[in-house]
Formats: structure tokens, C-alpha cells, sequence
């Protein structure tokens, strides 16, 4: 099944990029911030990849034994007096890492989701359909009285909210979430999107995108007061809670951050100077590194008013909230500098939690000699031991070293693989597991629904939007490991079926266009048997489809095939025996 999964993640990011780089290649360009509202630098020193053959190191890297000398137990002493031995303690039985009691996957209501639609619901649910159509029908119903047309601020219904979210799916499966909406709808060259025009008019879609909604609005200034994310608050929470709820995670995860991308008035939007969007809107996300399913995640927003809602925002107390629903899984977790840290490494490690991660050399705990590259040799290793955890120092090229902090590996062993670099294995290891979120967040790249918006909750309903194609595309994948599934294709079909039930109300709707009639029965693939003839008697007048205006004849009948309406003098009578042929 990792075999399966893999293939499946690598067609899934394919048009997305070329070529697959290490992770810690990418980190050298990729600084992090701190808890700044207008700056932070929130670094990572990683390994650096370099082409050019240097020279290979002449360190022993030699394995231990019962029998080791005297001298080989001297130890390395940081600043704070933190002890390394230089050697790692002898083997006495296998350590119990990352062994998961419950196999990786779906669980609960999820193991009986088959088709696309039901792995979708699992996040967005009728229940959250209906919170949204609430919650919009209650913003409509402030605003109607603006409108000079009653049915220009009609309220929405379930139909057209979740047809609503299929159209953006659909746009943002074509890859044109930023493209202007009038492209969609302009048919006059035959250049619109069908399943579009067919779905509902460009004044209601827009109409719907000013007026959706996500909580009451009634009372929101009062919960504001003691909440920042008062807006979205119940979503946000209702989507972790079944991100948790239906997933079982594998004994390789990720906890890093992901930049939403937004430039309107937000009281916490960070600044990120070397990501692509630098202004935005932070999670921090544990996914699971085997599938890119997002097990758990947090809105960053600042410091928040005194109440319920005020939470530590230190590193290590965001660390600890974030990896909570991971205790006692026997799972490892890959981060980068910003959330390791030796104090936090020991504290999960209590909880069967193992740690691999990166460190700042500005952490007491490091030794000296550990942090500069001078009179090293380049690729050489030197490691330090605790019977707990290994720290690791890497020269990669000149005047540059790597740390990394690990509770998962306890020797000193080097990655033949890597040839005359002579990588340790915790790097190689970091490696592998550290692209969770980097995926993610490339996958809601790749097939974006957002929308340009002013309006900082609706930004955060996109990328949610995102998050829940992708955990539902996971989903389903594990429950038909035998298909091939193409993410374009998955996530078209899925806004086709979340289209479909309100194309189908407007087929029989008077106030629809024949045309649209036409093509949506052509669509939908639609062939009613007509009564009397090819007639039908619907309810209502309207003017004669094939009158002139200057007649101005009314009927009742219409064609049972294309709907439009027929007077006496236009309607053809044919027996019923040659109708069906």
C-alpha cells in the first residue's frame, strides 16, 4: 500500500513540478519566522545539497561496543553543563519506536465511504451545508432591503449552496480560480464553460460569493470580543474534529506551517519574507508524511482577548496542542528549528512520541564544538549521545553546519546510499519525512478554488475547501486501493455531482431559457417520453415560442423536448404509434 500511495502522490503532483528536490535543499531558501505580526525570521539551517565532489571526511564513525576504552567515554558539555557522550551506549534490546497498534488508514463511518461524493461529505457534511445556508439566508435577510428586485436577494436553499461549492471545485479543478468570472459565462463565442451557465447565472453566483456567511451575524460582536476567530470559529473547529475522527495516522508525521495566502484588513497576518504570497494567514498542520492527509491543524491569531480562546502561543505549548491527539500512537514526528527543541524531544518522548527535527544553534543545550565547521573536514559527521536522544552536527560544504536532534535514532550510522557524502542517517531520514505539509501545500496550489477577496474568513473557507478535496481524495484512494485515480478527474466528477441536482430543478423551471433547458437535458442525458403527442400541459402562460411579437400569443402547452411554449396554430399532431418510431 506505501508502494501504491507513493505512485499516487507523485501523479498527483506531476503537473505541478518537474523535478522532486530534497526537502533540506529546499530549506536552505525557505527562512521561517517568529511570532511577529509584521516580521519574522523564522529560520532553519538544513542541510545544503551540492553537486560538486568535495573532500570526503576522515572521521571514524566507528560502531559501538561492550568493550569501550576508557577514553571513549568523555563527553561533549554545553553552556547549560547538557552532557553528550561521544560514543552511543551500548545496544541491550530494541528500542519500541514507532510501532502502531492500528493499521494506517480510514476508521470509523470512513471505511464505508466508496464513492467520491461520500469521501468528500466526511468533511462537509449535510450538516455543515445546512450551517452555511443558515448562517447566509440570515446576512440576506439584513441586506434584501438594498435590493429594488425581490429575487435578486432570494435566500438560498441546500440545493444551490452545495452547488454552490461544486462550481468551485470545478473552476478551481480547470486551474482558474483567479480567471474573471465573466469568462465563465460568456457564451457569445462559445467560449463559456457549460456546466457553469448551466448551473446557476453569474449575478446569483456572485451574489452568493458577497453574501456567504459562517456564523451568525446577529451576535458576532459579541462573541468578537473575546474571540478573533469569532467568524469561522465553528467551522474550523467542526473540520478538525472530522479530520481527527475519521483517520487513522501511519508512524511517519510532519508538523510544520502553511502560509494562506491574503492582503485584506486581518488583524493577524503574518509576514513571511521568502514565501511566494509573503502576506497571509499561518496554520501550523501535522500531516501524515506516507499519505498527505491533514491529521490536525491550528489558526495562528495572535494573542487572543482574555476567555476561553486565550492560548500559550510559545513554541513549545503550540508543539504540545498540536501533537495532543498523537499520544501513545508509538508515531514519529519530522519538524523543522522553529518547534524542536531537547526539553520538548523528551517531554514526547514520554508520551510515545519520537522526534526528528532540525535545530537553531542558538539552543543552550548544543555544545560549541558542535556548532562551527572549522578545522572539519567537509561531509564529516559528529555526533553526541544521551540514552534518550542523538544530537548530529553535518558540514555540508564550507563554513556551514547541520543539527539535527533526534529521539528515534540512538547510533552513530551513515547512509551508504549517499556515497562520497557520507550523509548520517537521521538526515537522510529527515529527508524522506519532512515533505507532509510542503505536499499539501503544493496540492492546494495546484488545483486552487479561492476566489480574490477582501473578506478574511472566506479566504480560510477556500483553502478548507482544499483541505477537504485533498483528505476525501486520501480517503477514497485507501478504500479503492485497485484504482488509479487521476486528482483532475476526482475533483471535476465531484463538482459535477454536487452541480447536478439543481441543473436538474432548473430543467423544469418556467423562468430558465429553452436553451439552457436544452443543453442541460443534453448534459444530464435526459429523454422524457412525451404525453398526448408532444405536448405537454405545464402551468403557467407564457408568449408563443414561434409567434412574432406582434401577434403576442399565450398558451399553456409546451414541447415535451425542448420546453418552449406552442400555440394551436404551431403544434403538430402525430398519433402515438408514430411518435415512438
Amino acid at each position: 500500500m506505501d508502494r501504491k500511495m507513493e505512485e499516487n502522490m507523485l501523479r498527483w503532483l506531476e503537473e505541478e513540478s518537474d523535478q522532486d528536490d530534497l526537502i533540506v535543499s529546499e530549506e536552505e531558501e525557505d527562512l521561517r519566522e517568529e511570532e511577529n505580526i509584521i516580521h519574522s525570521p523564522h529560520g532553519t539551517d538544513t542541510e545544503q545539497e551540492d553537486d560538486e565532489n568535495d573532500e570526503i571526511s576522515g572521521q571514524n564513525n566507528s560502531d559501538s561496543d561492550d568493550s569501550v576504552p576508557l577514553a571513549d567515554f568523555a563527553t561533549y558539555k554545553s553552556r547549560n553543563e547538557t552532557e553528550w557522550r561521544k560514543h552511543p551506549f551500548p545496544a541491550t534490546r530494541v528500542r519500541s519506536h514507532n510501532i502502531i497498534q492500528k493499521p494506517l488508514g480510514p476508521k470509523g463511518t470512513a471505511c464505508n465511504a466508496s464513492t467520491l461524493l461520500q469521501c468528500f461529505e466526511l468533511f462537509l457534511d449535510p450538516d455543515v451545508f445546512e450551517s452555511l445556508v443558515n448562517c447566509t439566508n440570515i446576512y440576506i435577510n439584513t441586506i434584501k432591503t438594498k435590493y429594488q428586485r425581490e429575487r435578486d436577494a432570494k435566500p438560498t436553499n441546500l440545493t444551490e449552496m452545495r452547488a454552490f461549492v461544486g462550481l468551485l471545485i470545478v473552476i478551481g479543478a480547470n486551474r482558474s480560480g483567479r480567471q474573471n468570472l465573466r469568462d465563465f459565462w460568456d457564451n457569445s463565442n462559445g467560449t463559456g464553460f457549460e456546466l457553469v451557465y448551466l448551473t446557476m447565472s453569474i449575478n446569483r453566483f456572485r451574489f452568493l460569493l458577497r453574501s456567504l456567511r459562517f456564523d451568525d451575524i446577529r451576535d458576532r460582536p459579541q462573541r468578537q470580543e473575546i474571540d478573533k476567530l469569532a467568524a469561522i470559529r465553528c467551522f474550523i473547529e467542526g473540520m478538525k474534529n472530522r479530520c481527527l475522527e475519521y483517520y487513522t495516522p501511519s508512524e511517519h508525521m510532519t508538523l510544520d506551517e502553511q502560509l494562506v495566502a491574503f492582503r485584506g484588513r486581518c488583524g493577524f497576518i503574518m509576514y513571511l519574507p521568502n514565501k511566494p504570497a509573503k502576506f497571509g494567514i499561518k496554520i501550523f498542520m501535522v500531516v501524515d508524511t506516507k499519505c498527505p492527509y491533514i491529521y490536525n491543524f491550528e489558526v495562528y491569531c495572535g494573542e487572543q482577548p482574555e476567555g476561553p480562546f486565550r492560548v500559550s502561543n510559545k513554541v513549545a505549548d503550540v508543539t504540545k496542542r498540536l501533537l495532543e491527539p498523537l499520544i501513545n500512537m508509538g508515531c514519529n514526528v519530522t519538524m523543522d528549528n522553529w518547534f524542536t527543541s531537547y526539553p520538548v524531544a523528551l517531554q514526547l518522548l514520554e508520551e510515545r512520541i519520537t522526534v526528528v527535527g532540525t535545530l537553531k544553534s542558538n539552543k543552550p543545550e548544543i555544545p560549541t564544538s558542535f556548532k562551527t565547521s572549522q578545522g572539519r573536514q567537509i561531509n564529516s559527521s559528529l555526533f553526541g549521545f544521551q540514552k534518550e536522544c542523538t544530537l548530529v552536527s553535518y558540514v555540508p560544504k564550507r563554513n556551514k553546519t547541520v543539527l539535527l536532534l533526534s529521539t528515534m535514532h540512538h547510533d552513530e550510522a551513515i547512509d551508504a546510499t549517499t556515497g562520497d557524502a557520507k550523509k548520517p542517517e537521521i538526515i537522510t531520514f529527515y529527508n524522506h519525512t519532512k515533505c507532509g505539509v510542503d505536499i499539501v501545500d503544493r496540492m492546494c496550489r495546484q488545483y486552487d478554488v479561492s476566489r480574490n477577496s477582501r473578506r478574511w474568513p472566506l479566504t480560510l473557507f477556500f483553502n478548507f475547501l482544499n483541505i477537504a478535496a485533498i483528505n476525501g481524495l486520501v480517503i477514497h484512494q485507501l478504500n479503492n486501493s485497485n484504482e488509479n485515480i487521476i486528482r483532475r478527474i476526482f475533483l471535476q466528477t465531484l463538482g459535477f455531482e454536487l452541480v447536478k441536482p439543481l441543473i436538474l430543478e432548473r430543467i423544469y423551471q418556467d423562468n430558465v431559457p429553452g436553451s439552457i433547458k436544452t443543453r442541460a437535458k443534453l448534459l444530464l442525458n435526459i429523454s422524457e417520453a412525451p404525453q398526448q403527442g408532444n405536448i405537454v400541459i405545464r402551468g403557467g402562460v407564457a408568449r408563443c415560442a414561434f409567434c412574432s411579437r406582434i401577434r403576442d400569443r399565450s398558451t399553456r402547452k409546451t414541447c415535451s423536448k425542448c420546453y418552449r411554449r406552442i400555440c394551436t396554430d404551431h403544434q403538430i399532431l402525430i398519433c402515438p404509434s408514430c411518435n415512438e418510431n
